[in-house]
């Protein structure tokens, strides 16, 4: 999406909040089918970008209505080492055009990754899930960046909150940015914290935006109190969307991440209808299997997550050591199930 010579990446949907624009990360078409959680945390920024190439100094104006967001600064795959805290009331974002060797030793291809050095990336998301992001406006000469100053490919993730960058540090510290970076291509999160229920108007969705080379499914420890039935019939319905509308695309599911419930803690009384992880991670490979096709993988959580001890103290969400572990572990997997995607 673009506003203002802005590429505004990982955004659905602007609508108008606070002065500014709500920058959501899917159409109000979508939202409105998911369960009132997702609806909530489809407005919050995860690996939400604004991309420009400046040409003088340039204002950027944003606000986080739900408290502090932190805003990191990219020239192309290069961060800066400044921080941008963006709280309630409007933030000014200053930006030079030149910073260290850049743009003198823009061309040095030793200096180019997915993005060309002279991209502007403000990028947004991580530690603080629950925030949103909103956009005021931009003062001073810039451009959108050309086609061939951005990455070739795009990889995009659906999840939970293990996607969506809970217990990230930093924006580019979620799971899917470490996978996009180790395969030098963009990301588009779609982690729902707490809500990546399945539904069909995000599975629609997902099969139907087109602007994706690969999809990550990565379902969903947010089901995993859920009936064996629904989990089927919802991962099913995603997984045989987004594989039959998109051939030639490679689609790859992940099981279950190991959790707390895998030690034996927070077992559900009877797991005899629901609750056993090891029955929902069966049943993602027998919907795998059944579907089938080339296009279609499976990579399985635990062979990707190792060791509980890259877990929070809440043994679910992973800190910065499993997050990095997962991405670059899905890279891996993806560039041996899928070399040509």
């Amino acid at each position: 999406m673009t506003r203002d010579d802005i590429l505004f990446h990982n955004v659905g949907e602007m609508i108008e909040e606070g002065g500014g624009m709500l920058l959501q990360r899917v159409p109000a078409a979508t939202r409105g089918g998911m369960l009132e959680n997702g609806q909530m945390r489809a407005q919050q920024a995860a690996n939400t970008e604004l991309r420009f190439v400046p040409e003088e100094p340039v204002r950027v104006t944003l606000s986080a209505p739900d408290g502090p967001i932190l805003v990191r600064e990219f020239r192309g795959d290069m961060p800066i080492f400044a921080r941008h805290d963006i709280d309630r009331d409007p933030t000014i974002v200053n930006i030079s055009p030149e910073f260290g060797w850049l743009p003198r030793a823009a061309d040095r291809p030793e200096l180019r990754g997915a993005f060309h050095p002279n991209v502007v990336r403000l990028a947004a998301g991580g530690a603080q899930p629950a925030s949103r992001l909103v956009y005021h406006g931009i003062e001073g000469k810039h451009r959108l960046p050309n086609p061939d100053e951005l990455a070739s490919k795009t990889m995009l993730a659906y999840g939970t909150s293990i996607t969506q960058g809970f217990n990230a540090s930093q924006p580019h510290l979620t799971w899917p940015a470490v996978a996009a970076r180790e395969l030098q291509w963009d990301v588009i999160n779609l982690g729902m914290g707490g809500a990546c229920m399945c539904e069909k108007s995000i599975a629609d969705h997902i099969a139907e935006r087109g602007d994706w080379d690969l999809a990550v499914l990565s379902v969903s420890v947010n089901m995993s109190g859920r009936s064996y039935d629904e989990f089927r019939e919802r991962v099913g319905y995603l997984v045989r969307t987004v594989v039959e509308k998109n051939p030639g695309k490679p689609v790859v599911g992940i099981t279950l991440y190991p959790f707390n419930r895998d030690l034996g803690f927070g077992t559900l009384e009877s797991t005899e209808n629901a609750g056993d992880p090891e029955r929902y991670r069966q049943i993602l490979r027998d919907i795998v299997a059944e579907v089938g096709g080339p296009d279609l993988h499976l990579l399985e959580g635990p062979d990707i997550l190792t060791r509980y001890t890259d877990l929070a103290v809440d043994i679910l969400h992973p800190c910065d050591y499993g997050l990095i572990a997962i991405g670059q572990g899905i890279a891996r997997g993806i560039k041996k199930l899928a070399p040509e995607g």
